[in-house]
């Protein structure tokens, strides 16, 4: 006897679900500064001596130039012109009488010469004067310069919106197997595992 064998597959879908996606970042806010250090920006002159020693210097004879031009420029000129008149006149009058008998008038200038010597040395006096001191003067050092006081300011950059993202959902649904329905004949039994 004749057997009709049926075999019956179901259609079978597959459906994938992902669900929708927002994502949402906030920007850290940047942070940033500017720095001038503190400085006292002072500094200070060096105290300062002078000593003007010229007068006390001027009692002991010591002259600067000016002075020593002013006081013995015109004594040199007039000393000059002594000496010129004094060896003139001594020389016409070796000229003159040297060579007479009975005359040594080399040793009649040299015993004038000590005479004047001695006689000067009697009428010699000291004069006691006041010296005067020295001029000092002092400049004291001094504290100079303004001091900075410095900087720091801090700078701060946010961005005022989030960073977004959004993923939209979706839905895949795909046919994973096929209905399908096979009939076949066999003879006196059923074939179940066809």
């Amino acid at each position: 006897m004749l057997r009709l064998n049926i075999r019956q597959t179901w259609p079978m879908l597959r459906i994938t679900t992902h669900l929708g996606r927002l994502e949402t970042h906030s920007t850290p806010a940047v942070l940033s500064s500017e720095n001038r250090q503190a400085r006292s920006n002072a500094g200070w002159t060096q105290p300062k001596i002078d000593i003007d020693a010229y007068e006390s210097e001027k009692a002991y004879g010591h002259l600067n130039p000016a002075d020593f031009a002013a006081k013995y420029g015109q004594q040199g000129f007039s000393d000059l012109q002594q000496a010129t008149r004094s060896a003139t006149g001594r020389a016409w009058n070796n000229i003159d009488n040297a060579a007479r008998p009975g005359t040594d008038l080399i040793q009649q200038f040299y015993e004038g010469k000590v005479m004047k010597t001695a006689s000067e040395a009697k009428n010699r006096h000291i004069v006691a004067e006041l010296i005067p001191p020295p001029k000092i003067t002092v400049t004291p050092g001094h504290v100079m310069g303004e001091p900075d006081l410095g900087d720091l300011t801090q700078h701060a950059q946010s961005d005022p919106f989030a960073t977004s993202h959004f993923t939209p959902g979706q839905v895949d649904a795909y046919l994973q197997q096929k209905g399908n329905v096979r009939q076949w004949v066999t003879e006196d039994h059923y074939d179940i595992y066809a």
